[in-house]
């Protein structure tokens, strides 16, 4: 989780920055590109606890 987060948080500050978005802007740039990987998340992470549940 602390990986994912990394992986999401760094890039995003130094990439920005370096293309002169705002905070506004970089907020809806990173919510228009993170809502498919968020589902994608969601989902796998549900068949892992059910795999848990049935095993």
């Amino acid at each position: 989780m602390i990986a994912l987060m990394v992986s999401v948080v760094v890039p995003s500050f130094t990439l920005g920055c370096a293309r002169g978005f705002n905070k506004v802007e970089l907020s809806q740039f990173m919510a228009a590109c993170l809502a498919p990987t968020e589902s994608i998340i969601l989902i796998i992470g549900a068949g892992g606890a059910f795999k848990n549940e049935l095993g």
